[in-house]
């Protein structure tokens, strides 16, 4: 993630950010589509999702 996405992110409210790269390849098919990042905010002091990145499998 590049620091001009993260600011894209902020834009729309993130506070923050779990990566969740490190997908196990026995259950991964090689070209799918998978999320990649998950950003976080809180609205009327609640946790909610905000956007998702999502990345292409290669291996």
């Amino acid at each position: 993630m590049t620091g001009d996405s993260w600011q894209q992110q902020r834009s729309l409210g993130a506070e923050w950010t779990i990566n969740l790269e490190g997908l196990d390849t026995t259950t991964a098919e090689n070209g799918g589509s998978y999320p990649s990042d998950v950003f976080f905010g809180e609205t009327n002091g609640e946790l909610c999702v905000v956007d998702i990145e999502w990345g292409t499998v290669s291996f």
